[in-house]
C-alpha cells in the first residue's frame, strides 16, 4: 500500500495525521478507527511523514498540480476550489508522483491598431 492510499484511507474513517516537529506521527479520530489504522501508519511512517511535512509551498492549496499515473503518462489536473497535496494524493492514491505545477504565463495583450486600412481591392465612396 502506497503512502498516499493510506491517506485516503485514513481521511475516509474519520482520522487526521498529524506530523509532529520531533518526527513522529499523532492520529486523531475516533478511538477505533485510529487502533485498527495505527500499525499501517507505523509501518509507512517514513513515507508519511514524507508527505506530510512537505514544504508549505508544497502543501498550500494549489489550483494546478501534475499527477504522474501508474502507467507514466503525467496530466495535469485543475481544481476548483483548489486543493493541497494531501488532497490530490488522496483522490489519486496510485499515483507515481503528484507535484505543483505552475499557471501557464498568459500571452500578452495585443491591441488593435487605431484604424484598419482600407483594403485595396474595394473602392471608397466620397
Amino acid at each position: 500500500m502506497t503512502a498516499n492510499t493510506l491517506i485516503h484511507r485514513v481521511m475516509s474513517a474519520g482520522v487526521t495525521i498529524v506530523p509532529t516537529p520531533t518526527g513522529n506521527l499523532t492520529l486523531e479520530g475516533p478511538p477505533d478507527a485510529v487502533a485498527v489504522l495505527m500499525g499501517e501508519v507505523r509501518a509507512n511512517k517514513a513515507d508519511l511523514l514524507k508527505i506530510l511535512s512537505a514544504p508549505a509551498a508544497d502543501t498550500a492549496p494549489r489550483r494546478l498540480w501534475l499527477v504522474t499515473h501508474p502507467d507514466g503518462s503525467a496530466r495535469s489536473h485543475s481544481f476548483c476550489p483548489a486543493a493541497t497535496l494531501a488532497e490530490v494524493g488522496s483522490w489519486y492514491p496510485t499515483a507515481a508522483s503528484i507535484e505543483p505545477e505552475d499557471a501557464p504565463e498568459l500571452a500578452p495583450k495585443v491591441e488593435p491598431p487605431a484604424a484598419l486600412p482600407a483594403r485595396p481591392d474595394t473602392e471608397t465612396s466620397e
